[in-house]
């Protein structure tokens, strides 16, 4: 039914494996909202999912890469709006439309909540998770923290950054 109303369909013997590689990708998601859209990361994400990787492998966590080279992307024709700036990815958004939430809680807070779980240390994850929560209460928008501010966070001493930032 899907595939003759022109929408592609995938079936997979193991979704959550799907599930959770598309977990890994939206890891970033909050250093994108905090930094602002297109600003240089470093390797922060590659960090942060890479401690997910030794999270899932503790907790038997299969994935699966649904990156830019997963075969389905094939059928995605992502074009741009015209009148309309591509504003970041969904936290961004959250932010930018003052919606009152952000997704930090499921995307890293998931991995925190694992790394409990099974043993494992996850402290970029657990520290972003925190900074999600901060963000909402300081009412803060995309791009209001530097890089250097937000490894300051990271590294445990992140109420210096945001406080002057947002007093």
């Amino acid at each position: 039914a899907f595939e003759a109303a022109n929408i592609a369909a995938f079936v997979m013997p193991d979704v959550m494996a799907s599930k959770y590689g598309k977990l890994l990708m939206n890891l970033g998601n909050i250093v994108q909202a905090v930094l602002g859209p297109g600003v240089d990361a470093g390797d922060l994400t590659k960090r942060v999912r890479a401690e997910a990787k030794d999270v899932y492998r503790a907790a038997g966590i299969a994935w699966k890469n649904v990156g830019m080279d997963d075969p389905r992307r094939d059928v995605m024709r992502p074009a741009p709006v015209p009148g309309v700036s591509r504003q970041g990815g969904s936290t961004t958004q959250s932010l930018l439309r003052g919606t009152g939430s952000v997704e930090t809680d499921w995307l890293n807070g998931e991995i925190a909540l694992l790394a409990r779980l099974h043993g494992q240390p996850a402290p970029l994850n657990a520290r972003l998770t925190d900074l999600g929560t901060e963000v909402l209460r300081k009412g803060m928008r995309p791009g209001d923290m530097t890089r250097a501010e937000l490894e300051a966070w990271l590294a445990g001493n992140g109420c210096v950054p945001l406080y002057h930032l947002m007093e």
